[in-house]
């Protein structure tokens, strides 16, 4: 049996993740695993409120989407997980205990770009009314600007390929290149 496929989609806040990841995992037929999302469900079934958010939330949300992770790929499922990782330092013990685990193939598709475009997709993001409030947005923004501003993350070091993609003008992006290198990495070309 060949191992499955870790594809990790990872940058800052506001460049597009989701998006993308949600994108591929319609097109290659794989489960998608938002951190965010597990987060959000966190919050709600805790019946949290912003101001009374609990510090370990981003912390237990991490946990529950690595073990999540590990499910499936302890059954033998690609999949792609979509984070912010922007501490190499604390994600990558994470994966490699994963990898030591549950062993897997790992593609990182780290995104990023200019800061400032970045920067003021997610000022947009923050005035959007369908925006879950456990995020607190406006806190980063005003706590750790640079985590925007910087526009990429360092990737990590677990093996793998790491694909570069700039997401400054998302409509610019060659998503079938993409598309094909994804594919041709999962060997389904």
């Amino acid at each position: 049996m060949s191992l499955p496929h870790l594809i990790i989609v990872s940058g800052p806040s506001g460049v597009g993740k989701t998006t993308l990841a949600q994108r591929l995992g319609k097109d290659l037929h794989l489960p998608v695993l938002h951190r965010d999302g597990m987060m959000e469900k966190l919050y709600d079934a805790l019946e949290m409120q912003p101001e009374t958010r609990h510090p370990l939330l981003n912390s237990a949300s991490f946990q529950l989407t690595y073990y999540m992770t590990g499910i499936l790929l302890d059954a033998g499922q690609s999949l792609i997980l979509e984070a912010t990782l922007s501490r190499p330092e604390r994600s990558t013990p994470e994966f490699l205990a994963l990898k030591a685990q549950h062993d897997f193939v790992p593609l990182q598709i780290a995104c990023g770009g200019d800061g400032d475009v970045i920067m003021q997709r997610f000022l947009a993001r923050i005035k959007a009314s369908d925006r879950h409030p456990c995020h607190r947005d406006s806190r980063l923004v005003t706590t750790k600007p640079e985590a925007i501003l910087r526009g990429y993350h360092p990737t990590m070091d677990i093996g793998g390929d790491v694909i570069p993609l700039d997401m400054t003008d998302p409509a610019a992006l060659d998503y079938e290149a993409l598309l094909s290198r994804v594919r041709a990495h999962l060997n389904l070309l």
